[in-house]
Parts: structure tokens; C-alpha cells; sequence
């Protein structure tokens, strides 16, 4: 409030240096060299006033100081122009949807015809759509593999002209940690491009009279990058890595306090900052079950908050790195007027305490698909009822999918940034089937996806299965159905089936123990299925296990020994499991040995009950997400007996 004080009273003083010439001097008895200065300076002048007084009178964090505030206003109207012109630039494509298609693939080709896997696939003789899908096969991460150890270890012009900026770090359906290349060029596609866009559609939407310069408070755990051999940073494509007045300009967390790499950590600071600014425009989280801890430690510590809030501190308790301590406390004042309202409304309990708190939030974004359907319901229920929960960009390490369209969880493709091919799920089991192009697909048809990107992926096989919902004007609409390989991901980890079979496998080869089969949930479908209303605890993963019947020494089986094998064994051989273990996002998981013949007898009773099931085809899921499925098995531990 005062640094908007302050900016008010300088654009009285600059509206005195606007009517103070005009008043006095007669312009046209100028010379016409100091009649276009006077001009100038008194639009310079007038710009100027306007700015300062629009600055003035917008919703704003209290805190912020002037510089900032002028800072963020100069950006975000940037920001918006840019936005107005990419979604304009959108809304082309959408209609010449298979000529950008086209005009992008035809680009890239050119672009990467003089590296090495241009050249070893004959890019430079490739003039068309249909020479690039006969002449290059589909493809799965084994095929780029080479490719990119050549990359890491600093050779260059290998997938893409000179070096790449980063090397995103994630685990695929093999098993095996993929290195996926990112350039600087994605990373501001993302940025400036379609993050543009979809602030704007998200505002129009929801939130019309949203404020240049409100804050968004971002749940963020920061990951130190670590240096290939070749010296090319390497971490999770959610990495961020921008100048500090870029954070302070979009977050309400200040920098020190985004460089946090423990999670209770950052989100103690998240919710510190977040708290003291009542203007706060939404709370972003890459997933739902983030959010849902957020508000949970809210929950828990709300008295030790208000307590720093009121004295300008953060708690002697709260275990953070001296220097960041020091950095963080600079930007804080107490505030015994907030301290006291907040106290107020956390008395009155935490269902709908989100709006309660934060009266001009009108949504808060992360995905809520999956899993994390649980925990999106549990918010909607509790905290953040009457705010919703949207989904903005459909993700990937390999690119960004599609845009928010309508309704959440419908995604608009982006033809200019990527090269789609669909595989009609039936023909998804095949090693190389034919494809579709955006042209070709259906309403209503389900389909695995296959991109061509700008970093060096050509017909890869994403993985992703997705169904066409419809079309806006000659653009699919995407609906993400499920990931192909894929099991375990309530924190971005992407534990895969062979990640996990393989650590089960090798830790009973050490017993002698024989595994028959195994599936797997994540701990909130465990917990919900029993009944359990806490989801506070830290999230882990349940793995029942039937083991072989002739083993007569089933039940002198040590079972927390044997859980504490497979645990270390998943994350020697899961990259992202093992990173989110040792930040203490995840839990260790929890073994459920099961009776002999348990799966028969889920296999008979999914049978049973699912029409469309077929005893031929179907097979036991490795993922359980039917409640009455998780109890059948529940029931059937050994430990009951």
C-alpha cells in the first residue's frame, strides 16, 4: 500500500509536468525541430502518468516495493500482448490445422538435415509428409538412446545444431532412465508461447477482472541440476531456471524460498508468503496431491504461521540452510493486522478456508487426473471448496501436448509446435502399425499418440493413449485417457511396471522365494478403500504380492526385511523414485504378501463382474484402481490369519 502510495503521489507531480506546459506554452509559436521535442516529452510525460496512476490503483501485494510493482506492470501487459497474439495465431492454425502441420515438420527436417542423425536418416532428401512416414520408422526411446549418450558425454550437432540447453531427466516404459533433450527454443515456446495463451483463456474464464499484478504462489521444490559428462545441465523438465527478478515479478515466494530442496521445507515458506498476501491470483501445483499437502501442513501448522506472520519471522524450528534463513527473513515485516484476520478464520475450521483466506482467487491450477482424482475431490470437498481445479497444458517431458479447450481435461493440440501421428488403439501392440494423421482421426475414437518434436524425437512413440473428443474448426481435441507402461506417478517419479516388477523379483531371488504375480496402488485408493478419511501422511505405494503355494516357509517370511529390500532395490532401479525418496515426497512403500491363488480369484471376480471383460484377453491389472479390488485383496493378507 505505501509503495502505491508513493506512485501516486509521483503521477500527481508527472500530471503537473503534463498540464504545466500546456498551460504555459504556445506550442505554436515553436520552431518545428522544438515543436516535435515538446511533443515527445509531453507523450513520454503523459505515458508515463498513465502508468503510474493505473499502478496505483490496481489490487497489488502490499509488500512489494515500487520498482516491483512498475517491474511486473511493464511485464505482464507485454505478456498479455504477446498472449492476444499467439492465441490469435492459435485460432489460424486450429483452421489450416494439416498446412502448419506440415509447414513444421517440413522446417524441422531442414533445420536438422546437417546433424549426425539428420544425415544417418536422410532428412536432406525427405520434400514431404508421406517421404518422412515411409522413410522413417516409429520409434521408442532404445532407438535415440546412442544418440543422446553421444550429447551428454559433448559432442555436438548429434540431434540438434550446436548443444542443447538441458537434458531432462525421466524414466520410461523400459525400465531404464531416458534422457530426453531440451532446447532453449522449447523452453520459450512454453514460456512466451502457449503459457501466454493459456493465461489468457484461463483468465477470460474465470477470472475477467484479474489484476496485472497479483501474484501467484507456485508449489515448487526446487532440484539442484546436475552436469552430464560433457558438462549440460541434467534434471526434470519442471525445473526451473530463470532470473530471480522473473520470480519475483510471478511469485509470491521470493527466490531464496523457490531454491528449496526439501518439500516440508519449501511448502512452510510457500504457505509463509502465500498467507501474508491476501491478493494472491491462484495456487499452482504440478499435481493434485501437492496441493492437498499443502493444505493439510496449513492444517497442522497454522498457529506456528500466524506466530511468524505476526512477528515478521521464520520459525527457530523449521531446519532451512542459514543463508536462505537470512534471505528469506529480509523480505519479511511483521504484521499483526493479517496475523489476526488469518487467526479468525482458521477458528472457524478449514472447509473452505482457501477462499476464506484468499477472497480474490477465483481458480488454482494442477492435474487432477488419476490418482490425484482423490485428492482433487478431498480439496473441492474441504479446503478449496468453491474454487476450481484446472488442468491448463497437457505435459510431457517430450513436449507440451495440447492446451486448455473448453472444458477441463480437453486439450486443443498445438500443430505448429508439434508433428502429431495417431495409432487406433487396436494396432497399439504392434511394432509398427499404420497411423493417422489429425486429419484422419474420430470423433470419439481412442488412439496412442506418436510426436515429432523440434529436439531430435521423430515418430516417438509417446505412450500416451487419448481419445478425440471433437474438433475446434479442423483441430483435435484431446481427452488423455491413460500412459501406456506407466504405474506409479503421484509425484511426477514415473515408476514404471518393469521398475517395479524387477525390484520384487530381485529382492525375493535373494530369499528363495518365487513371485507368482504382484499388483500395485498408490496409498490414497489403499487408504480410501478402507475407509481412511487422514490423507496427510506422506504418500507411498502398496504392492501386493502372492508368492509361489509350494514355498512351505510363506508364512515364516519376514516381511519388513523383505519391504525394505524391494524399497532399495526400486530405487536403484527407478531414478525418479529414488529422487522423491531421498527428498521425503514419498514414503517408503508398503509389501502385501496375499494368499495362494488371490489373483485367480481377482481375475474371476473382474470377470465376473465387468461386461466387457474377455477371458481370453484380459489380464490382471498391475494398477488397482477400483476400490472393491483393492478390498478383495485386502482381505486376503496373510497377516489376517
Amino acid at each position: 500500500m505505501f509503495a502505491q502510495g508513493k506512485l501516486l503521489l509521483l503521477g500527481c507531480m508527472c500530471l503537473m509536468l503534463v498540464v504545466f506546459p500546456l498551460w504555459t506554452i504556445d506550442a505554436w509559436r515553436l520552431s518545428w525541430p522544438a515543436f516535435i521535442v515538446w511533443v515527445c516529452a509531453l507523450i513520454c510525460t503523459s505515458t508515463i502518468t498513465f502508468i503510474l496512476f493505473h499502478v496505483s490503483f490496481l489490487i497489488a501485494p502490499k509488500y512489494d516495493d515500487a520498482k516491483l510493482l512498475i517491474c511486473r506492470y511493464l511485464f505482464m501487459n507485454i505478456m498479455e500482448w504477446v498472449g492476444a497474439f499467439y492465441q490469435k495465431r492459435q485460432e489460424f492454425d486450429s483452421i489450416h490445422c494439416m498446412e502448419t502441420q506440415q509447414r513444421f515438420l517440413m522446417k524441422t527436417l531442414s533445420e536438422m538435415a546437417k546433424t549426425a542423425y539428420g544425415r544417418d536418416h536422410g532428412f536432406a532428401k525427405m520434400t514431404s509428409v508421406s517421404d518422412f512416414r515411409t522413410s522413417h520408422p516409429l520409434t521408442t526411446y532404445a532407438h535415440y538412446r546412442p544418440y543422446v549418450e553421444r550429447v551428454a558425454q559433448g559432442e555436438e550437432n548429434v540431434v540438434l545444431p550446436g548443444k542443447p540447453s538441458r537434458i531432462a531427466l525421466t524414466s520410461g516404459t523400459t525400465g531404464r532412465r531416458k534422457l530426453i533433450i531440451a532446447s532453449k527454443k522449447r523452453q520459450s515456446v512454453f514460456l512466451f508461447k502457449l503459457g501466454t495463451v493459456v493465461s489468457r483463456v484461463l483468465r477470460k474464464r474465470y477470472d475477467p477482472g484479474q489484476s496485472l499484478l497479483q501474484t501467484v504462489c507456485l508449489l515448487y521444490i526446487h532440484t539442484e541440476p546436475k552436469m552430464s559428462e560433457g558438462g549440460i545441465p541434467m534434471g526434470p523438465i519442471s525445473m526451473i531456471q530463470i532470473p530471480d527478478l522473473l520470480f519475483r515479478i510471478t511469485f509470491s515466494t521470493p527466490p531464496a524460498g523457490m531454491r528449496l530442496t526439501n518439500e516440508r521445507h519449501a511448502m512452510y515458506v510457500h504457505l509463509l508468503f502465500g498467507l501474508r498476501d491476501p491478493t494472491l491470483k491462484y495456487i499452482s501445483a504440478f499435481f493434485a496431491p501437492t496441493t492437498y499437502s499443502f493444505f493439510s501442513l496449513l492444517e497442522d501448522e497454522w498457529r506456528d504461521l500466524v506466530d511468524d506472520i505476526d512477528q515478521g519471522k521464520i520459525n527457530v524450528h523449521l531446519d532451512i540452510d542459514a543463508d536462505a534463513r537470512a534471505a528469506l527473513e529480509s523480505e519479511l515485516v511483521p504484521d499483526p493486522e493479517r496475523a489476526a484476520e488469518l487467526t479468525k478464520e482458521f477458528q472457524k475450521g478449514f472447509v473452505g478456508i482457501a477462499i476464506r483466506i484468499w477472497p480474490r482467487m477465483r481458480y488454482m491450477l494442477g492435474i487432477s487426473s488419476g490418482a490425484s482424482v482423490v485428492y482433487a475431490k478431498r480439496l473441492q470437498a474441504t479446503y478449496t471448496r468453491g474454487i476450481p481445479l484446472i488442468s491448463s497444458t497437457y505435459n510431457a517431458s517430450e513436449g507440451t501436448i495440447g492446451t486448455l479447450y473448453g472444458e477441463d481435461h480437453q486439450y486443443i493440440v498445438v500443430p505448429g509446435d508439434l508433428f502429431y501421428e495417431f495409432i487406433p488403439i487396436e494396432h497399439s501392440e504392434e511394432d509398427q502399425p499404420d497411423t493417422l494423421l489429425a486429419d484422419e482421426v474420430k470423433e470419439g475414437q481412442t488412439y496412442e499418440l506418436a510426436i515429432t518434436n523440434m529436439d531430435g524425437l521423430y515418430r516417438y512413440r509417446l505412450g500416451d493413449v487419448i481419445k478425440v473428443t471433437k474438433f475446434h474448426n479442423n483441430a483435435p481435441i484431446l481427452d488423455f485417457q491413460y500412459r501406456s507402461g506407466e504405474l506409479l506417478n503421484l509425484k511426477g517419479e514415473k515408476t514404471t511396471e518393469v521398475n517395479l516388477r524387477s525390484a520384487i523379483v530381485d529382492s525375493l531371488a535373494g530369499s528363495g522365494k518365487v513371485l507368482v504375480d504382484y499388483s500395485c496402488v498408490e496409498s490414497v485408493l489403499y487408504d480410501d478403500a478402507l475407509g481412511h478419511s487422514d490423507l496427510r501422511n506422506r504418500v507411498y505405494y502398496v504392492i501386493f504380492a502372492e508368492l509361489d503355494d509350494d514355498d512351505d516357509s510363506t508364512g515364516e517370511l519376514n516381511v519388513d526385511e523383505l519391504t525394505s529390500q524391494v524399497d532399495t532395490q526400486l530405487q536403484a532401479d527407478a531414478a525418479g523414485y529414488a529422487h522423491q525418496r531421498k527428498r521425503d515426497a514419498i514414503g517408503r512403500l508398503k509389501l502385501v504378501i496375499v494368499k495362494p491363488g488371490s489373483f485367480q480369484f481377482l481375475r474371476a471376480h473382474i470377470l465376473a463382474n465387468t461386461a466387457c471383460a474377455s477371458a481370453t484377453q484380459m489380464k490382471i491389472p498391475k494398477k488397482l484402481l477400483k476400490a472393491e479390488w483393492i478390498q478383495l485383496l485386502v482381505n486376503r493378507n496373510i497377516e489376517n490369519d
